[in-house]
C-alpha cells in the first residue's frame, strides 16, 4: 500500500520538477544577462499572469478590470523597477488609482445601458487595483533587487530569493504529499498540510544554508531571510488558492498544461521580491529610506 501511495507522487513530483527546472534555466539566463533581458522576462511573465487573472474574473462574473490601465500603468512600474527608481513607485501608483476611477466613470457613461453582470462600479475599481498591485508593483521589485548593491551582488541576491522559494515549494510538495496528514487552512486550500509547510521551511532553510555564502549573505540573515520567504512564498500559494476558490476553478490556466498557468507557477515568487528587497536594502546593507530619512528623523525628534 505505500509503495502504491508513494509512486504516483513521485511521477506527479518528477513532472513538475521537470517543468520547473526547465522554467528555472530560461530564469537563469534572463538573470545572468540582466538589464533588458531581465525586465523583459518580468514583464512578460507578469503579463500572463495578469491576463490569467483577468480573465478568470471575466469567466467567473467576478469584475471587469481596465485593461489600458494595468497595461499603461503595469510598464511605468516595470520601468521604474529597470531603471532603479523606487521614488517614481508613489507618482505612477497615485496616477493609476486616479486613472482607474476616472476610467470606470467613464466606461459606464460610454455605456449607460449596460448593467454589468455581478458587479459594478466598486468591483471593476477594486479589481483593476488588485491586480495592478499584485502582478506588476509585487514583481517590480524583482529588477530593483537585481539592481541592490551592484550587478554581482544583486545578481546573488535574487538567485538566494529564488532558489529558497522553489526550496520551499518543492519541500512542500514532497513533504506534504508523503507525509500530510494535518490540514493548513481547508476552507481555503484542502490539500496543503502543516507537515508540507513545515517541510517546505527546513528543505528552504537547507538550500539557503548552503547557497547564501556564495550569493553573499551570511548565515544570520540567511535563516532570518529564510524562514521569512519561506511565510512569503506560502502565503502567495494561499492567497491565489483563496482566488481561485472565490472564482470557483482549479488552475488560473492551461498554458503549462497539466501544470495549470503562470499565475499558479509564480504565485509564490509574489510576496517574495519585496520582502527580500527590503530586508537585505535595510538591514543587509543598512541603507535606503530607513536608514537615510526615517531613522535620522526619529533621531532629531527625540
Amino acid at each position: 500500500m505505500a509503495s502504491e501511495h508513494i509512486a504516483p507522487a513521485w511521477r506527479s513530483l518528477k513532472s513538475r520538477l521537470i517543468v520547473g527546472f526547465s522554467l528555472f534555466g530560461v530564469f537563469l539566463a534572463a538573470l545572468w544577462l540582466g538589464g533588458l533581458a531581465w525586465a523583459f522576462l518580468m514583464a512578460f511573465a507578469s503579463f500572463l499572469a495578469a491576463r490569467e487573472l483577468v480573465l478568470m474574473m471575466h469567466q467567473a462574473r467576478l469584475a471587469r478590470p481596465l485593461l489600458p490601465v494595468l497595461i499603461v500603468f503595469g510598464m511605468a512600474l516595470m520601468l521604474a523597477g529597470l531603471r532603479g527608481k523606487t521614488s517614481w513607485f508613489m507618482p505612477t501608483l497615485t496616477l493609476a488609482v486616479v486613472g482607474t476611477f476616472l476610467g470606470v466613470l467613464l466606461r459606464g457613461l460610454a455605456m449607460p445601458k449596460t448593467k454589468l453582470p455581478q458587479s459594478g462600479a466598486l468591483a471593476d475599481i477594486g479589481a483593476t487595483l488588485v491586480v495592478l498591485f499584485y502582478l506588476a508593483f509585487l514583481p517590480a521589485h524583482y529588477l530593483l533587487l537585481r539592481l541592490l548593491g551592484g550587478q554581482s551582488l544583486g545578481l546573488g541576491y535574487v538567485l538566494f530569493t529564488a532558489l529558497v522559494v522553489m526550496a520551499s515549494d518543492i519541500g512542500a510538495y514532497a513533504f506534504g504529499k508523503w507525509l500530510g496528514r494535518t490540514p493548513l487552512l481547508s476552507a481555503i486550500s484542502p490539500k496543503k498540510t502543516r507537515e508540507g509547510a513545515l517541510g517546505g521551511l527546513f528543505f528552504a532553510l537547507l538550500v539557503g544554508l548552503t547557497a547564501g555564502p556564495a550569493c553573499g549573505i551570511k548565515t544570520t540573515h540567511v535563516l532570518i531571510l529564510g524562514s521569512l520567504l519561506v511565510l512569503a512564498a506560502q502565503l502567495g500559494d494561499l492567497v491565489e488558492s483563496m482566488m481561485k476558490r472565490d472564482a470557483g476553478v482549479k488552475d488560473t490556466g492551461v498554458l503549462l498544461k497539466a501544470h495549470g498557468g503562470v499565475l499558479d507557477r509564480i504565485d509564490s515568487w509574489l510576496f517574495a521580491a519585496p520582502l527580500a528587497y527590503y530586508y537585505i536594502e535595510w538591514v543587509v546593507l543598512r541603507q535606503g529610506w530607513l536608514w537615510n530619512e526615517a531613522i535620522p528623523f526619529l533621531q532629531k525628534q527625540f
